[in-house]
Order: structure tokens, then C-alpha cells, then sequence
């Protein structure tokens, strides 16, 4: 959805999913910080971090109850199950823009731990 709007046109993202919506709003701040350090499905949100902060345009996230009632939830329910019983898997470009692809930990946020589990993710990273 990210990638396909124009980058100066309003979005706004329906989601019933907090762990999303948090992530992309609260939680990231401090997962660009800490260089995305311990941050499960960082290879997912990475991305789309990358196509938000090229956007020109407001975009909006709003949480929404997943109920079977809704046009959208029904819709997405259906395009799941789709993806769940296929054979064959769509490849998805989880590229991004080498300009916001910020890596790195700021140091004055760094603890030990954290320096140790990155060292940890980049040894898993080169096997």
C-alpha cells in the first residue's frame, strides 16, 4: 500500500493490527536508535520505514477492530486465506532506498547487552 501511493498524496492506513500500527508509530523512534538491534521482523519493517520516510504527504494509521461485519475486513480475511493455499510464493521487494536505510546504534543509548546482541545478530548474519 505504502509503495504504490503517490508520495505526495494523503494516505491512510485501517489496520487491526496494533503490533503494526505500534511499530510504526511509537516503537520506532527507539528501533532507529538502537539500530533496528533486537527488533523482530525488522527485515519486514525496514522496508516499509524506508517508503514512509519518502513520502511527502501525511499518512495516518488508525487501529480498527477486526470485525467480520467490515467491507475491508472481509476483504483482507479473504486475500489471506488466498496467500495461505497457494503452491507457489509471490516474490515481495523488500529492497530499500539505500538514503534511509539507516543503520547503526546511537552509542549514548547503547548498553552492554544491546552491543552484545547486536554482535550476536551480525555473526548469525555472515554464516
Amino acid at each position: 500500500m505504502v509503495k504504490k501511493t503517490a508520495p505526495f498524496a494523503p494516505l491512510h492506513i485501517n489496520s487491526a493490527s496494533k503490533y503494526i500500527i505500534d511499530g510504526l508509530t511509537k516503537n520506532l523512534p527507539r528501533w532507529e536508535e538502537q539500530g533496528w538491534i533486537g527488533v523482530e521482523n525488522k527485515e519486514f519493517f525496514k522496508p516499509t520505514v524506508s517508503h514512509l520516510h519518502q513520502r511527502g504527504a501525511t499518512t495516518t494509521f488508525k487501529w480498527t477492530k477486526g470485525h467480520p461485519s467490515l467491507p475491508g475486513n472481509v476483504g483482507a480475511d479473504d486475500l489471506a486465506l488466498q496467500g495461505a493455499l497457494k503452491t507457489t510464493f509471490d516474490v515481495i521487494d523488500l529492497s530499500i532506498d539505500e538514503k534511509f536505510d539507516l543503520t547503526g546504534a546511537q552509542l549514548s543509548g547503547m548498553s552492554q547487552a544491546m552491543a552484545y546482541q547486536c554482535i550476536q545478530e551480525l555473526k548469525t548474519q555472515t554464516q
